[in-house]
């Protein structure tokens, strides 16, 4: 079973990645000078709701290592 510092290191991985997609997506929607198509919507929906859950979970983690 991994520690809590290291769950917590891997949900900041995870939520760093997940980030840099939606920047991503953001970005290329930018580049472009368009909206969000519908898949691009979803996805960027997907991860940010993602972000949230995570960031919902890291804060237990913190709890339980203190």
């Amino acid at each position: 079973m991994k520690t809590f510092k290291e769950q917590i290191a891997a949900f900041e991985a995870r939520r760093a990645a997940n980030a840099a997609a939606a920047a991503e997506i953001m970005a290329k929607a930018g580049e472009a000078g368009s909206t969000l198509d519908d898949e691009q919507k979803q996805k960027f929906d997907a991860l940010n709701t993602e972000i949230k859950e995570i960031d919902e979970h890291l804060e237990r983690l913190r709890i339980s290592d203190a």
